[in-house]
């Protein structure tokens, strides 16, 4: 969050920004919001039957005339690409506690306390009554906004990673509600839930997975209109928001803001 604007604000610049999407999306295309596997991706043209375009081999969900238009389409397609064919790889593969576990590391958890220094990290602790000199292992210790390209790709797609083994019902509902609708929740191939949810959750909590989140959240609040965004286009910190929708992991969250003020 830019160290000028109230949280209000960033609320209401959000609401802003979501409004001008609404209306570039109604100049661009009229009423209509296009579904992935209807056509042509490019061309934007439905077709009765979709085996006579080609399949993306990536997600195996966006359809093409030919190489020309799925070249075209990639700049658009990229982001949805992803969030689709990570989805699909990760309820194709058995879940488990240790997939979980190798995500949070990438997310900087650790079994033990971490000595940090770098301003970001020291404001977000002493925001929520930690002030140190050593942090739990679970609290998130890179500035996000600071880390290379590189790095940046590394966190992002494992928090995406996390909501594909984590999502629920309620996650789906949110999703497809948004504005356009969140690509992935038109793709009938793909659960709405993810197969192992409730234990995985359950397991993610007892790592304090929910708390590590919550530390990276800090550093860039979302607003609300955040999950009126559709999913692909939600940054590290907008797929961390959405992480934190979850009922299990949100109220562990409040369970434990409400023990640090008593």
């Amino acid at each position: 969050m830019e160290l000028d604007k109230s949280y209000d604000q960033v609320c209401e610049d959000a609401s802003a920004a979501a409004e001008m999407r609404l209306l570039q999306h109604l100049n661009q295309h009229g009423g209509d919001v296009w579904s992935i596997g209807s056509g042509c991706h490019n061309c934007r043209q439905r077709v009765e039957n979709a085996s006579e375009l080609k399949r993306c081999g990536n997600c195996d969900a966006a359809l093409f005339c030919n190489r020309e238009c799925q070249v075209s389409a990639w700049p658009v397609h990229k982001a949805e690409c992803c969030v689709i064919a990570t989805f699909n790889r990760l309820d194709k593969s058995s879940s488990s506690d240790s997939k979980l576990a190798s995500l949070l590391e990438t997310l900087t958890f650790s079994f033990h306390p971490k000595k940090v220094n770098d301003s970001k990290t020291v404001g977000v602790a002493s925001s929520i009554g930690m002030n140190g000199p050593e942090l739990p292992g679970w609290f998130f210790t890179v500035d996000f906004e600071e880390a290379s390209k590189e790095r940046q790709k590394v966190l992002f797609q494992a928090a995406l990673e996390l909501y594909g083994l984590l999502r629920d019902d309620e996650c789906w509902t949110r999703d497809k509600e948004s504005f356009p609708r969140s690509s992935y929740t038109l793709v009938e191939s793909l659960p709405r839930v993810a197969p192992a949810a409730k234990q995985l959750q359950k397991h993610f909590i007892e790592m304090n997975g929910h708390l590590l989140l919550f530390s990276a959240w800090l550093q860039h609040p979302e607003p609300p209109a955040t999950q009126a965004m559709p999913f692909e286009d939600r940054s590290f910190f907008g797929v961390v928001d959405s992480l934190l929708q979850i009922n299990t992991l949100r109220d562990g969250v409040d369970a434990f803001m409400d023990a640090n003020q008593q």
